[in-house]
């Protein structure tokens, strides 16, 4: 099989681009307790809250010890609440505040001017290719990490 080297170098470049853009559009909106980064995370939550932090770990695709410190700014920037698991002590449940909820709606407008920016020239067709693509090669490396980890 002849392999493109250029993966990796295009997935850095695409992601960097992205960020960058997408905090020129929160800054220019106003929006400056979070970032791109920490947007992630609420836009996980904002689809559900009340979920551990290795759930939202494995939904984010971060690293425990890389999302703690996150969540200890979004905490304090009064976007999220650490509350007690109800049926397990040694856990916590991650749950948006009311003031991060009152972001859902423009955090939606900015996210689908993202994606109208990304799929700029593509067919419903081609979207769908392409995500499906980085589906797959996410779940290769994803196994990959997990078998590492078995060892």
């Amino acid at each position: 099989m002849n392999k493109k080297v250029n993966l990796g170098i295009y997935i850095s470049k695409i992601k960097q681009t992205h960020d960058r853009i997408l905090n020129y559009i929160l800054s220019k909106r106003e929006i400056t307790v979070f970032n791109g980064e920490r947007g992630k995370i609420l836009h996980i939550l904002w689809k559900k809250d009340n979920i551990t932090c290795k759930e939202l770990s494995e939904k984010t695709g971060l690293a425990i010890n890389t999302l703690t410190p996150m969540l200890d700014r979004i905490e304090k920037a009064g976007l999220i609440e650490r509350l007690p698991h109800p049926d397990d002590r040694r856990k916590v449940l991650i749950k948006l505040t009311e003031y991060a909820q009152g972001f859902k709606k423009e955090y939606e407008k900015i996210s689908e001017t993202m994606t109208n920016y990304v799929y700029e020239g593509f067919s419903q067709e081609e979207i769908e290719m392409c995500e499906g693509f980085f589906k797959r090669i996410s779940q290769n490396l994803e196994k990959v990490e997990k078998e590492r980890s078995k060892k």
